[in-house]
């Protein structure tokens, strides 16, 4: 799996965490400590973010962050 599919696949996955838990995008951002903005632009797949942005987003949703290395 390419870099930019991988990434599409776990904005896409932050997103649907968020609105499964009924969380709205201002809600996750004061859990989070990250900007509304950031969110925003990291689920709308526009924004390139660091490795503890989604460790951050990971903890606020109670997710498992799990990350594979294909050979």
């Amino acid at each position: 799996m390419g870099s930019s599919k991988a990434l599409t696949l776990i904005t896409k996955q932050i997103k649907e965490a968020r609105i499964k838990q009924n969380l709205s995008i201002k809600k996750l951002a004061e859990i989070s400590g990250l900007s509304a903005y950031k969110i925003k632009k990291i689920e709308s797949g526009n924004y390139n973010f660091q490795l503890k942005d989604f460790n951050k987003l990971a903890k606020a949703l109670k997710a498992e962050l799990i990350v594979k290395i294909a050979p």
